[in-house]
């Protein structure tokens, strides 16, 4: 007889009287439940199970629960930057979690619900995350990287003569290797059939473009902008004649991960000289190692600050939305003139902060996040300079 497909895809290799069919149909049938039950995650088998609790408000229950998983999963994700990691293709992230985030729960519990009107209910969850496995898989689908001791950038730039598009591409050179003299990992080449001619900063969707090109070549940071250069004129002095050139250079360095702005850079200028060429080469030389210059001063130490656990303290703060986060970086800031906030990463209520703050007194931070009223803190775990916080 003819096989058919069976629901999950496989061949039935049987074929004949209906009872064979149907014994066929049952076999198969047996055979996807264990492999079901196989794949459960049992808890008691978890070594590290995180445990995430909400008060949702929804139509169903299983509504609900797909929003809570959701939830837990991208929590348990925004975590890994307390440690030596970040996320790669973090916009990629939740569509990825929210199709397979499933094989990562353990366990989704009802703690309480109560009817709000005839179609609305709240549900207080519990969804336990298998942290382990989520994070192995992250690692596997190169979700999951180490920040740099030194960041790969790529530069970028958008170049108009006059008005008119230019694809020769000098000024970008020029700045690369400004860049590179200044001890800047440049790999432009790496994104180079993407277009480096370009002004990634124009549009969220174009930086959004830019910023998923750059960490599949494991580049960290765009460096990307616009130059504008046009011929004002020229005139005899002296029996000799002149040319003016000038030109505005505007430029960002971005986090490829996040899209964060971390530099930016504005200057205008003009130059002369006894050729059209050589005024604009002299307007080059004025604008371009000026604006390398002022971008990359003290950027290691930056970054460092930033993406590496080289600070004084380092605070995981879980739950936190982006007021509380603007008042929490205010009030630490407000205990010294001294004392700098470094963002590593707000991703899923979770907020990492690196800290630097030299003339901390003993115990100084604890007693700070301890006295908090607004917002009130639950401390999870510290060793005095590591701290794992929970607004309440």
């Amino acid at each position: 007889g003819q096989s058919s497909a069976t629901p999950d895809d496989e061949i039935d290799p049987f074929g004949g009287s209906e009872i064979e069919l149907a014994a066929a149909r049952a076999i198969a049938d047996l055979e996807r439940r264990r492999r079901t039950e196989e794949s459960k995650l049992s808890v008691s088998g978890v070594r590290n199970l995180g445990n995430f609790e909400y008060r949702l408000v929804g139509r169903t229950e299983d509504e609900v629960m797909k929003t809570a998983a959701l939830m837990a999963l991208k929590n348990a994700a925004g975590r890994l930057y307390f440690e030596d990691y970040f996320l790669r293709g973090v916009d990629r992230l939740e569509p990825y979690l929210a199709v397979y985030g499933d094989r990562f729960i353990a366990r989704r519990t009802v703690l309480a619900k109560r009817a709000l009107s005839k179609e609305l209910r709240e549900f207080h969850v519990r969804v336990s995350v298998n942290m382990d496995r989520l994070y192995g898989d992250l690692e596997e689908k190169q979700f999951l990287a180490k920040p740099k001791l030194s960041p790969a950038v790529v530069v970028t730039l958008g170049e108009t003569i006059d008005g008119e598009a230019s694809s020769e591409e000098r000024g970008r050179r020029m700045l690369e290797e400004e860049m590179r003299i200044r001890e800047l990992r440049t790999e432009s080449a790496k994104m180079a059939a993407f277009g480096l001619a370009i002004d990634f900063s124009t549009g969220e969707e174009v930086l959004a473009l830019a910023r998923d090109e750059a960490q599949r070549w494991d580049i960290d940071v765009i460096v990307t902008g616009r130059l504008e250069t046009r011929n004002i004129g020229n005139k005899i002095v002296l029996f000799d004649q002149v040319f003016f050139n000038e030109g505005q250079l505007d430029l960002k360095m971005i986090r490829a991960d996040t899209g964060e702005v971390l530099r930016t850079y504005s200057s205008k200028y003009s130059a002369s000289g006894e050729t059209l060429e050589e005024a604009q080469t002299k307007l080059l030389e004025a604008l371009i190692p000026a604006a390398a210059q002022t971008l990359t001063h003290s950027f290691f130490a930056l970054w460092i600050d930033l993406m590496l656990d080289r600070s004084d303290f380092r605070l995981l703060i879980a739950e936190v939305d982006d007021q509380d986060l603007a008042n929490i970086t205010a009030r630490l800031k407000a205990l010294s003139p001294n004392l700098e906030v470094y963002l590593k990463s707000h991703y899923g209520k979770v907020a990492v902060l690196n800290v630097r703050f030299p003339d901390a007194l003993p115990g100084q931070i604890e007693r700070f996040l301890r006295g908090s009223r607004t917002p009130l803190f639950r401390i999870r775990s510290s060793d005095g300079r590591r701290f794992v916080v929970e607004v309440i």
